[in-house]
Formats: C-alpha cells, sequence, structure tokens
C-alpha cells in the first residue's frame, strides 16, 4: 500500500463545485467496471484523493462502495471557503467526517462556519497528525486546543491566533501537546508577551521546530526554551515591519546545535546586551545584521573574545528602495565564514519571503536550498552564490520585483504554482512577459499576486493572457484609478479573458473602489470567493453592489470576507443584509476583526 507522503496530491486543489463536477463526469461509465476491481486496489486509489472526493464520487454508488468509502484509511480532509454549502456540508460532515473520524489524518480547516464543528470531536480523531486551522474566535480556540492534548499521534500543528487572544495561555496549551515535533503560529495581535512564565520540570515539549509570526521580546527566548529542551529551529518573524531600513536580524547558532532565528526592529542594545549575557557560553554562533544599529553599537569589541565567528554587518543605503535592502541583507549571510566553520553557513542560514505586499525576507532557520519561494533580481541573477547547488525543484513560489534581463545565470522553475509580480515588473511585463516564459510555466501557475500602483489595465489583462489557470487573484494596489473602466468591456481582449480565465478567489489587500470590484466581478465569471478591508469611502457601497449583484444574478454560491472592521462597521453590514429580500439560503460569521459573509442556493 503507497505511504501517505508518496502521494502526489496538489495541496492547492480544493473541492468546489467545478471540481466536483469534474470528478462526477468522470465516473466510470458502468459500476461493473469499478466491481472487477480489488477491495485493495480501491482502497489505493483512494490514497490519492481527498476525502470530500471519496465521499461524493463513491460513497453512492452501491453498499459495497459505501463500505469500502467508511472505512477508508489515512483520510485527508481539506475545507476552505469555497468548498460547498452548508447543507452540502452537513450530510458529507454527518454521513462520512463522522463515521470516519478516527481515520483522519490530515485535516485542513480553512473555513470559519465549519472549523468549529470540529472542535468537540476532534478528541476523538486518534490517527491525526496534522492539523491546519483558520482564525476562529479565541474561545472556540482555547477549548480546541485543550481538547488536543489527547492526540497522541499530532506531530504538526498550524493556526491562525486572533486579537484578543491569552498569549501566554495559547503557548502553554501548545507545550502541552506530547507528541507535536513541527509548529506554526501566526498572530494576528502584535503584542509582545509579557507573561509567559519559566517552565517547571513537569512541562517538557517534544516540539523541534517552532515558527512563530508575532512581536516577541528577547527576554522570553529563555521562557521558550525552558519547555522545548529538543529544540532544534526557532524562527520568529514579525507580520508587521514596516521598511527593512528599520530592521534587524539575529540568528544564534547554540553549542548543542539550536538555531534560533529572529527578525525585528523592537530590538534595544540593552536586549541583546542581556540576551548574549546570558546565553554566552552556550553560543557558538551569532550573527547581527543591521541596517540602522551599526556603528551606534560596539557589539563587536564586547563579543570577538567568547565568540569566535562572531559577524557584525551594517549598511549605509542610497537607494530607498525595498529590494535593494532585501539584496544587502540576502548577500550579507551568504559571505564565506571564517574556514575553522565552513559547514556553518551550509548548514543554517538561508531565506523566506515573509510577505507578499512589502516582499520583505528573513533569515528563517531551516535547512537551506529546500525553501519554497523564491526572490528573482537580475542583480541576484548575476550573482552565482545566491543559488549554488540549489534545489529549483522546490520552488513553488515565484517572486519578481523588477524587470529581468535576459541571462544565461537565471534558472528555470519547473513546480512554480504561484507568481508575485510588482513594481516595474508589472510596468514591463510586456517586455518581460516573453523573457519570463523561459524560467517558468505560465499555464501551471494557479496563484497570481499583484503589487503596483493600478495605472492601467492593459498590463492586466495582458498578464491574465498569460495565465489562463490561475484561480487565486491578490492585488496590493497603493492607489487606483477606476476611470475608463468601461472602455474594456467592449475590447476582445475582454471578452477572452471572460470565457477563458478560472479565478475563484480574488483579494484587495489595500485600495480598492466599488467600480474597481465591480469590473473585476464580471471579468471573472468563475468568482466564489471574494476578500477586501475597510474602506470609509468604498466598503458601504462595493458590499450593496456584492450583496445585490450575487442575489439576482446565476451565482450558485458566493463567500466574502472583509477584514479590519469594528463592531460599528459589522452592526451596518448586518443592518444592510437584514434590508434585502434575500433568495438565498445565507450565513453571518464575525471572528475578531473579520466579517464573514457566505450565502447559496
Amino acid at each position: 500500500m503507497m505511504n501517505m507522503n508518496d502521494k502526489k496530491r496538489s495541496w492547492n486543489s480544493t473541492f468546489d463545485n467545478s471540481n466536483d463536477k469534474y470528478i462526477t463526469n468522470k465516473k466510470f461509465q458502468s459500476n461493473s467496471s469499478l466491481e472487477h476491481l480489488s477491495n485493495e486496489l480501491i482502497y489505493e486509489i483512494f490514497h490519492y484523493l481527498d476525502a470530500h472526493h471519496i465521499y461524493q464520487s463513491f460513497f453512492e454508488l452501491n453498499t459495497r462502495f459505501q463500505n469500502l468509502s467508511t472505512h477508508s484509511t489515512q483520510l485527508t480532509v481539506q475545507i476552505n471557503m469555497i468548498s460547498t454549502s452548508k447543507l452540502l456540508f452537513e450530510s458529507y460532515y454527518n454521513n462520512f467526517i463522522l463515521p470516519n473520524k478516527h481515520q483522519i489524518q490530515i485535516l485542513y480547516l480553512l473555513d470559519p462556519f465549519v472549523a468549529e464543528s470540529f472542535s468537540s470531536t476532534i478528541s476523538q480523531c486518534f490517527h491525526l497528525r496534522q492539523l491546519k486551522l483558520c482564525e476562529i474566535p479565541v474561545e472556540c480556540l482555547e477549548n480546541l486546543l485543550h481538547n488536543l492534548v489527547s492526540l497522541n499521534n499530532l506531530s504538526s500543528l498550524s493556526i491562525h491566533v486572533g486579537q484578543g487572544a491569552n498569549k501566554s495561555n495559547i503557548y502553554q496549551s501548545i507545550f502541552h501537546l506530547q507528541a507535536l515535533k513541527l509548529c506554526k503560529l501566526h498572530f494576528e495581535d502584535n503584542n509582545p508577551v509579557w507573561s509567559l512564565p519559566m517552565s517547571s520540570n513537569s512541562v517538557e515539549s517534544p516540539i523541534e521546530n517552532l515558527v512563530i509570526y508575532d512581536s516577541f521580546a528577547l527576554d522570553n527566548i529563555s521562557a521558550i526554551l525552558s519547555y522545548i529542551p529538543k529544540l532544534q529551529r526557532l524562527s520568529i518573524k514579525y507580520g508587521r515591519t514596516f521598511g527593512l531600513e528599520l530592521s534587524l536580524i539575529f540568528a544564534v547558532v547554540f553549542n548543542d546545535l539550536k538555531h534560533i532565528s529572529i527578525m525585528g526592529s523592537c530590538f534595544t542594545q540593552p536586549d541583546i546586551d542581556k540576551f548574549i549575557k546570558i546565553h554566552l557560553f552556550n553560543i557558538k554562533v551569532l550573527h547581527i545584521s543591521s541596517t540602522c544599529y551599526g556603528g551606534i553599537y560596539q557589539w563587536d569589541k564586547f563579543i570577538q573574545p567568547y565568540i569566535p565567528h562572531f559577524k557584525l554587518n551594517s549598511f549605509t543605503f542610497e537607494h530607498p528602495s525595498e529590494c535593494a535592502h532585501i539584496m544587502n541583507l540576502y548577500r550579507s549571510m551568504y559571505d564565506e565564514y571564517p574556514s575553522t566553520s565552513p559547514a556553518i553557513r551550509q548548514w543554517f542560514f538561508t531565506h523566506e519571503v515573509m510577505s507578499d505586499e512589502d516582499l520583505h525576507e528573513m533569515l528563517c532557520s531551516i535547512q537551506p536550498y529546500q525553501r519554497q519561494s523564491f526572490l528573482l533580481l537580475h542583480r541576484c541573477c548575476m550573482n552565482s552564490k545566491c543559488h549554488v547547488d540549489m534545489n529549483y525543484r522546490s520552488i513553488h513560489h515565484l517572486i519578481i520585483p523588477e524587470m529581468v534581463e535576459s541571462c544565461k545565470c537565471i534558472p528555470y522553475f519547473p513546480n512554480v504554482t504561484k507568481m508575485t509580480l510588482s513594481g516595474d515588473c508589472v510596468d514591463s511585463f510586456y517586455l518581460s512577459g516573453a523573457r519570463l516564459s523561459f524560467i517558468l510555466s505560465f499555464k501551471q501557475l494557479t496563484s497570481l499576486a499583484i503589487c503596483t500602483v493600478m495605472d492601467g489595465f492593459d498590463i492586466i489583462f495582458s498578464i491574465l493572457h498569460y495565465t489562463p489557470n490561475v484561480h487565486s487573484l491578490t492585488f496590493t494596489f497603493t492607489t487606483t484609478r477606476s476611470k475608463g473602466l468601461s472602455s474594456f468591456h467592449k475590447g476582445q481582449s475582454y471578452q477572452y479573458i471572460v470565457n477563458h480565465n478560472q479565478i475563484k478567489t480574488i483579494i484587495f489587500n489595500a485600495h480598492y473602489t466599488k467600480k474597481l470590484v465591480q469590473f473585476f466581478m464580471d471579468l471573472c465569471p468563475r468568482l466564489q470567493y471574494l476578500i477586501y478591508g475597510m474602506s470609509e469611502k468604498s466598503l458601504e457601497a462595493t458590499f450593496q453592489y456584492v450583496l445585490t449583484e450575487t442575489n439576482q444574478t446565476a451565482y450558485n454560491q458566493f463567500s466574502l470576507c472583509i477584514f479590519d472592521v469594528n463592531a460599528n462597521w459589522i452592526d451596518k453590514l448586518q443592518t444592510i443584509i437584514e434590508s434585502q429580500e434575500l433568495k438565498k439560503n445565507h450565513l453571518i460569521k464575525t471572528v475578531n476583526n473579520k466579517f464573514y459573509f457566505k450565502w447559496w442556493y
């Protein structure tokens, strides 16, 4: 029987309506052809499918396949915002999930409308190994973490923690999970953890790799280490660091080979001095890269006698662009270490994208050359140090912030499914599009992010022409200009994109207008999920339009998320909904500062 780790399923896939139809249409024309297959072969087929695909395609064929479905092992369950309607989910949950809960090994709950359904039953998912959880109400999250304690096979956990959570309680609940090896925590609230106590000897977490997106004080590192004696790598990323010119990268290798990397802008010299003095005799390698502290602190004189491989880098920038900061920080980490410790650089230091919008990067304590994202700069490509011995097959996300010239040094990325374009690269896509086709397959892309000043929609059309199979489209516009949109409706290019694009999710991370949202909803008739943020000028008009348009047209189902809204706006949105005569079933949910609305026939 095939091992789950050897499966070739794409984790970016979703079981939306179109996939359901595809699988249904691909059923064998005669049940008898399936009947000739042994149970072992049927289970082998099941290993390639998500649990929802098994339920949708096999559960109702006949009694035999219903029994095989309900006794399937190693189930993978993935539920997101465009999965299915409430009625279909309830049928799926009651008829298939609950009877098979003890067989679930991988569970991705990315829909806040259904995530809470698992809070009481998850303790009975005895074989659960991986759990990924979207943002849910804090009370529900704390209860769910409490119920995870009984799961002896849970080795991987990734959760999104909303605002208002007691961080100390969250950390301590996680440290009580007895099988956890890998943990990723993303905190929406960037207030530091002030009350995390040192661990008693009775609590020892088995975590080996810990990744935290949060504001973090160096004082809390010692508390973290006291809970996880088996820690190998700790990476702390500040989710809201504005401008790398204010950032500091702090990387440490301890004598017992613990690796710690932190990027932030809240460090002070006393904090760093205190940390170094506490851990001085355990530090093997200390690396500090700074754009604002260099020349002020004389750490090298203090540290060098105790740490022979200490290295301090500082930069003075002539160019204000973020990319210049990134490149200098990036290159600094690939300078050779002293020959007495050549393996440290190859073993530890690498980089990982921090956010699509600002193209921030940081050092991440993971094994190098297996990262899943890559920042492509022309200057970077001219330097062989940037990608020597790198495994390009591991790259799934390519970030291109500037126009890329033709160069033999530029590698080909065979498995890229997500691309981020920004700045000059967007403006010059007419020129660079053909060149980029030599380094990746545009038809393979399923996710596209565009970060730029919104100046011309002809460029957007050009990009969408190259990428016909994109399912998720993200915009980060610094400004928006909606004039002239109506003229595009008459062009052949517009009609071609309407007929061929597969976009189901659109995200506006920054500026938007009602006209802009209306334009892209018309352009993308298969749209199922729309996300945008708070806007005093545009929010109400946009919400009114989306509500009316999806209620009166042929949308079978539609989901909406509005982020960064306060209580007053939530009340106003609910009042607007109540004033409408909705023809469709609908659900409303508020999770911290996010307003979710889903409706369907």
